[in-house]
């Protein structure tokens, strides 16, 4: 049965051209019903005048639909001044005291950037460069960055008015996260569904390795003394509960409750219980499927980046709206809420702030018929 399904997957080779010296080479590993590991390499030649060699992905073999961009996508905003930048950045405010600032973040869009002269342009313009300009337009003396965001994240950014409300701050961020107090809620749009136990507290152990030359994470059960000791390894705690599921389409919308955003830790745990998160370029490889059932890849065999593979099914349902002949998909991870206990002093009420998802985010969930009203 295996053979035949690796046979059928293959059988579209035939049809391509223009290639030469194309090696192909897929992994199964750590399938319940197989007791080995293994792997297969195939290799064939075609008529060509190239001389150039080719990596292709089997299940990219599956569709018609293959060649896509590599390119990444950038900011859903045109950002052509620091000065158009903060007026875009002030209409994204969601919350705003006599502390702190949260603002709703886009997709693309850097929190901290590293512009290599004076002239910042669009390429390198971040939220921490139009920190004046943006104090300025609000009638502040002074903005800071008090918690951030990856770029490829959307969601919930904070700025301290002032640095004595940055400090606190950053003492209350490490204090909640040092008790495992889930205080950051992320909402993702996920392939499939996520193979662990809802709704219950989680520990897992999220470990850096140096991995197909970059740095990854890796997910453990168990603690590993060493690691930890040398500031490798760090405790996590987690709840996930799934607010949406669509079988036809195999998706599912969740939310995830965390102590500690840290080190890709969502994408990478999602990929870890096989459901990885919808546009994740790095860690879906962990998850692989073999005829509609995901299996799990080790992280040092699963090569990252490159083109997410998404099942033939969710592929349909998001072609049309995304148009993914052309352009690669944005992560759906967003920081919907964040809760800060004891701030600014012990005596003070909890903060709860949320943001809504992105337009792109909603779009996904129509398309994928996944509804987010049925969150509680």
């Amino acid at each position: 049965m295996i053979g035949r399904a690796l046979f059928a997957r293959f059988s579209k080779v035939n049809r391509l051209r223009n290639l030469q010296n194309v090696e192909i080479q897929t992994n199964l590993c750590r399938c319940p019903s197989l007791s080995n590991n293994f792997s297969f390499t195939f290799k064939f030649k075609a008529c060509s005048t190239s001389t150039s060699s080719t990596l292709l992905s089997p299940s990219s073999l599956l569709s018609s639909r293959e060649k896509r961009s590599s390119k990444p996508r950038i900011g859903l905003v045109e950002l052509t001044s620091l000065e158009y930048f903060s007026s875009y950045l002030s209409s994204e405010i969601v919350f705003q005291d006599e502390n702190i600032i949260a603002i709703s973040k886009q997709p693309g869009l850097s929190v901290f950037g590293s512009p290599s002269s004076e002239n910042i342009d669009e390429q390198s313009l971040s939220i921490v460069h139009t920190l004046p300009q943006l104090s300025q337009h609000l009638g502040l003396e002074e903005l800071e960055i008090g918690l951030s965001l990856k770029s490829y994240y959307s969601g919930l950014v904070l700025l301290t008015k002032n640095t004595k409300a940055a400090e606190k701050l950053q003492k209350v961020l490490s204090s909640v996260a040092s008790q495992k107090k889930k205080f950051l809620t992320y909402l993702a749009i996920v392939v499939g569904k996520p193979q662990c136990e809802i709704q219950k507290n989680i520990d897992l152990y999220l470990e850096r390795q140096y991995l197909h030359e970059r740095q990854m994470t890796v997910i453990y059960d168990k603690s590993v003394h060493s690691s930890r000791k040398v500031g490798k390894m760090v405790q996590i705690t987690f709840s996930l509960r799934i607010i949406s599921s669509n079988d036809s389409t195999f998706s599912s919308l969740v939310e995830i409750k965390i102590s500690k955003d840290k080190w890709d830790v969502i994408p990478a745990l999602l990929s870890h219980y096989l459901s990885p998160v919808l546009g994740d370029c790095v860690y879906f490889s962990r998850t692989n499927y073999l005829m509609d059932v995901p299996v799990s890849a080790p992280p040092h065999i699963a090569l990252p980046g490159g083109q997410q593979r998404l099942p033939l099914r969710t592929e349909n349902a998001l072609w049309d709206c995304f148009k993914l002949g052309t352009s690669p998909l944005p992560l759906f991870l967003h920081r919907s809420q964040i809760k800060l206990p004891n701030f600014p002093s012990h005596s003070s009420m909890p903060y709860e702030i949320t943001a809504p998802p992105p337009a792109a985010f909603a779009t996904a969930l129509d398309c994928l018929g996944l509804q987010l009203s049925s969150r509680k």
